[in-house]
Formats: structure tokens, C-alpha cells, sequence
């Protein structure tokens, strides 16, 4: 069963040559849409009074929910965003199941056979290595970890290729035979390819939580399920993120967290421009708080779309750090930035999965790529670039 409907394996016979193919149906609740239209009414009453700092961006959440009830949306993203994958590189590690019928409460979708969702993984790994090696074990594999990723944090750095996720690779081959992707890797190749799906496509899925995400033993790839979030950029949207991806990569680097050597005066002065810099694109881009604080607005950039490991937000979580952002300079209007909460909830999410990996990642460094060869592509590179250097650490940059 899922959230709004049940799913069945069955038998799909094609019209056009009669050819059976095992599929997967998804058969939507009665009465499901009323349902969830009574709870988000509950929910945003008691968001506005009690955590109004949420209310605006859960607004845009509601209306992507509102496309989940109609299976021929879902189908018709599925389609764009496959034929895009297939286009793609990055066909050769992930897969989108081929759409076989649609109507607003059935889809009929092509089965990934010999597949297990990434979550289900991560539990009977963790269950099976408990078992055989006591839990104490994996408790001093953690602190290992743990203590790894407090040096790596001293030193402003972000931590990759773990203790952990290793051990994690090798464990899940053992119990399944295969692995399609190491954890670091996978990570990475998740932000690349909705990377490229945002700046690119621009149309992608603002929910790639691990449930979404199926490890397939046949073909060594991760297939990519459930388009009910899709959400679409034009290319404005798509070249307006692109120059801010590349404006907060380089704050980052400037930045006197991501490396002691950047206390000097030198990179101090050009790491104020960098603030104000990320802070005028936030506000181009339709962020708003109450001040227009500049740093405040730089820390909202470098968070959403650059680091939220240990350096930058702890020792708060996620939801305390937001409180504590709210409580310097609440976000008053995103009506001229609706389209990029998704985005942010996409890189979110995908990012948590990297914490629980212990593979943590910059999503800003991650992406600069593919937002270079977008602003290539538009003849906007240029320009950018000159202002990129009044505050670059690196002279041929």
C-alpha cells in the first residue's frame, strides 16, 4: 500500500501486438482527495498560528500535493522525465518504468523486476550486520565515523567516501549479491542527475526520498519512481538558479567556516562581497524577509542551496536552525520564488539521505557544472564571471 492508493503486480497484455509484460497498478483510494484536503486545512491552521515560518513555503507544498490525485499528471511526468533520462548520460545508472495506461485513479506502469526499495536495503543491512556482529560494533563503527566527520567539521571540510557508507557497500553485496552504486557514488549521481533534471530538463521530481528509489539486481541501476511531485522550470526560472548555484559555491569557498585561511583580511573583504553578492540574487530571485538582512539572506542561500552539515548548522537540526533564522529575520513573502521551494526540497532530501550515509555534500559544488553549461548555453557565462572574480580566492577562476 502507499500513501493514497494500493499497488498489485499483474500481467500487461499490450493492444498492439498482444505481448505480456509484468506490471505494477496503482489503484487510487476512495474518497482520498476529500481526505487529504480536510487534514492540509487542519494542518495549514494550525502551520499559521503555531509555525508561521513554515506557512508560506507549505502553501507551495499543497499544490504539488494537489497533482498526486490525478494519475494522468503523474504519467505524463514519468514520460517527459524518462524520454529526458534516455537522452541523457545518466541513462546509464538510473532507469524510469515505461508508462503503459493511465486514467485519474489507475496507472499501469512497467514492473522493475528484481528490485528492493533503497529503504527496505538500509534496513535488513543494518538488521542482518546487527545480528552478526553485535550491536555493539556498529555503535564503535558510528563513533568512529562520528569522530571522522567532528575533525573533518574542525577544518571546514565536508565529508566523503566514509568508514560507514563503505562498510554499508560491502555489507549490502554480501546480502543481495550486487550493489548498482557505492554510497558515495550514489549520492552523488542523485544530485547530478536532478541537477541536470532542474537546470536542464526543467521538469523533475521534488520527492526523491530513498522509498522512491529502487536498486535493481538485473541491470545494476536505480530506478526512479513516482512523478506525482513533479514540478516544471521555464528558462528564466533555470538561468536565475544557475547564477545563484555559482554565486553561493564561490561565497562558500570564501567562507572563514569552510577553511581557517580565510580569516585574513583579504579573503575577509572579498568574502563580504560574496555575502552581498548571494544576498542580491536571493532577492532577484524573490526571497524576501523582513530586513533584507544581507547575512541573514546569505545563510538562508548557503544552507538551501550549498552546505547543511555539521560546519553550518550545528548544533542545531534543520527545524531549531529555521527557528533561529526566523527568529533574526523572518521570510515574509515567497510569491516571486514559489517554484524554487521544490527545488530546495528536492536538494533537501536527497542530502539527508547523504547524513544518514555519512556521505555529506555541497550542493552548490555539486551542481556548478552543470549551471556553468547552462549559462554557457545562454551566452550569460561571461558576465557572470567577471563578477565572480572580484571576490574569487582562485585568479584563474
Amino acid at each position: 500500500s502507499a500513501s493514497i492508493g494500493q499497488v498489485h503486480r499483474a500481467i500487461w497484455r499490450s493492444p498492439i501486438d498482444g505481448e505480456k509484460k509484468s506490471c505494477v497498478i496503482k489503484i487510487m483510494y476512495p474518497e482520498v482527495e476529500k481526505s487529504f484536503r480536510a487534514d492540509v486545512y487542519a494542518v495549514k491552521r494550525i502551520c499559521k498560528e503555531m509555525f508561521p515560518q513554515y506557512y508560506i513555503a507549505f502553501e507551495e507544498i499543497e499544490k504539488q500535493f494537489q497533482s498526486e490525485f490525478d494519475y494522468t499528471q503523474e504519467a505524463a511526468n514519468a514520460l517527459t522525465i524518462r524520454n529526458n533520462l534516455l537522452a541523457s548520460s545518466y541513462r546509464n545508472d538510473f532507469i524510469v518504468p515505461q508508462v503503459y495506461k493511465a486514467t485519474k485513479r489507475i496507472l499501469i506502469m512497467e514492473e522493475i523486476q528484481n528490485s528492493i526499495q533503497l529503504t527496505q536495503s538500509l534496513r535488513d543491512a543494518a538488521r542482518a550486520e546487527v545480528s552478526r556482529r553485535g550491536l555493539s560494533d556498529v555503535n564503535a563503527l558510528l563513533k568512529l565515523e562520528e569522530k571522522r566527520e567532528i575533525d573533518a567539521a574542525a577544518s571546514g571540510k565536508v565529508l566523503q567516501n566514509s568508514i560507514f557508507s563503505r562498510w554499508l557497500s560491502s555489507l549490502l553485496a554480501r546480502i543481495f549479491g550486487t550493489f548498482p552504486i557505492e554510497p558515495n557514488r550514489l549520492i552523488d549521481r542523485l544530485l547530478l542527475v536532478h541537477g541536470h533534471q532542474i537546470l536542464i530538463d526543467g521538469c523533475f521530481s521534488s520527492d526523491p526520498h530513498p522509498g522512491n528509489l529502487l536498486l535493481s539486481r538485473d541491470s545494476n541501476k536505480i530506478a526512479l519512481i513516482d512523478f506525482g511531485q513533479a514540478k516544471k522550470l521555464d528558462k528564466s526560472t533555470r538561468i536565475q538558479l544557475a547564477k545563484l548555484v555559482l554565486l553561493v559555491d564561490a561565497a562558500i569557498k570564501t567562507d572563514p567556516r569552510t577553511s581557517a585561511k580565510n580569516n585574513n583580511s583579504a579573503i575577509s573583504s572579498k568574502h563580504r562581497i560574496a555575502r552581498q553578492a548571494v544576498a542580491q540574487a536571493m532577492t532577484q530571485a524573490g526571497f524576501r524577509t523582513k530586513t533584507n538582512d544581507v547575512d541573514c539572506l546569505y545563510e538562508l542561500a548557503s544552507v538551501y542551496f550549498g552546505r547543511d552539515d555539521r560546519v553550518w548548522i550545528w548544533p542545531r537540526n534543520f527545524q531549531q536552525w529555521t527557528e533561529y533564522m526566523e527568529s533574526r529575520d523572518p521570510v515574509v513573502d515567497l510569491a516571486d520564488c514559489e517554484h524554487f521551494v521544490m527545488v530546495v526540497r528536492c536538494g533537501m532530501l536527497i542530502r539527508g539521505l547523504g547524513h544518514l550515509l555519512h556521505e555529506h555534500r555541497n550542493l552548490a559544488s555539486v551542481w556548478t557544472p552543470i549551471a556553468t553549461q547552462v549559462l554557457r548555453n545562454e551566452g550569460q557565462l561571461e558576465d557572470l564571471q567577471d563578477q565572480l572574480r572580484e571576490f574569487s580566492v582562485c585568479n584563474s577562476c
